[in-house]
């Protein structure tokens, strides 16, 4: 897809802007991708509460756009959660766990299962920094697992998200500063009794970032079942927004953490975006997204 500051080709209707679209002459058809690709959508499963999101058929759009479908992705609810975020979370938080423990808890089929195959962790805490949706998420999986959790914000948080937040059991620590001095001050709380769940990386934390990037894989699996189901065949082009955040900054000199707004650093910690996850494995582009982490 090509943009530029001027409209390219004629106007859309509507006055929308027209673009340029290449297609990839190789693409194939399909791709099921690996076992290991599917494995975040089986995790989710059986989570409770788990349910497919609606595609919502944008028919009107599509005729303005000229194109002949067009489907939008409502990601407004989650497991009883007004937000997609705990599709990365709970799945990263799993890797967590498994990494604790060295090795699959199979066999479990709910989370009540679960939590009783990660007794040799206790006492455990998951700890993370958030402006809102990411940190109740954190904190809904601690509490249904069991553990205690810690999450960190910025004074600019809006009260309403910081009960949110208390309300799911957390206890929440407000930090003098911004939300990069928040993720600084969760990464502290790292340690044998306590895991830090951070959709932000920084050098030397990337790992978890991309399992919650990785997580975000289920939402295409649906897209694709939901295309299945009304005859159509998998999606070309998709715009998939699921993070956000700028560069990352330099590690802490004496702690490995990312460094905070207060150390004179222009940049601040990258979230986690999914524009490696998921079946946009079709030759065709599938998922754009402007965010990354290092490697």
């Amino acid at each position: 897809m090509a943009s530029s500051a001027e409209p390219l080709g004629r106007p859309a209707p509507g006055g929308l802007r027209s673009y340029d679209l290449f297609v990839n002459p190789a693409a194939r058809p399909s791709f099921a991708g690996p076992p290991s690709a599917t494995a975040p959508r089986r995790f989710h499963r059986r989570l409770p509460d788990y349910a497919p999101t609606p595609l919502v058929d944008a028919g009107s759009l599509a005729t303005r756009l000229g194109v002949s479908h067009l489907y939008v992705k409502a990601e407004h609810e989650r497991f009883g959660l007004p937000s997609f975020k705990m599709v990365g979370t709970s799945w990263a938080t799993y890797r967590v766990l498994v990494e604790r423990l060295g090795h699959e808890p199979e066999p479990w089929r709910d989370l009540a299962d679960l939590a009783d195959a990660c007794e040799p962790l206790r006492p455990f805490a998951l700890a993370s920094a958030t402006d809102g949706n990411h940190g109740r998420a954190v904190a809904r999986l601690a509490r249904l697992l069991g553990f205690e959790c810690r999450v960190f914000v910025s004074t600019g948080l809006p009260e309403a998200r910081r009960r949110a937040i208390e309300g799911e059991g957390a206890h929440v620590t407000v930090v003098d500063g911004t939300y990069d001095d928040a993720v600084a001050r969760a990464a502290l709380e790292e340690s044998d009794r306590c895991a830090v769940v951070s959709d932000t990386s920084w050098p030397g934390y990337e790992q978890v970032p991309a399992w919650v990037a990785e997580g975000y894989s289920t939402i295409f699996w649906e897209v694709d079942e939901a295309l299945e189901a009304r005859g159509l065949p998998p999606s070309t082009p998709s715009s998939s927004r699921s993070g956000s955040g700028p560069w990352p900054p330099p590690p802490s000199a004496t702690t490995g953490a990312p460094a905070s707004s207060s150390s004179g650093s222009s940049r601040a910690p990258r979230r986690a975006s999914s524009s490696r996850s998921g079946p946009g494995r079709s030759g065709r582009c599938r998922a754009l997204t402007t965010r990354s982490w290092p490697g």
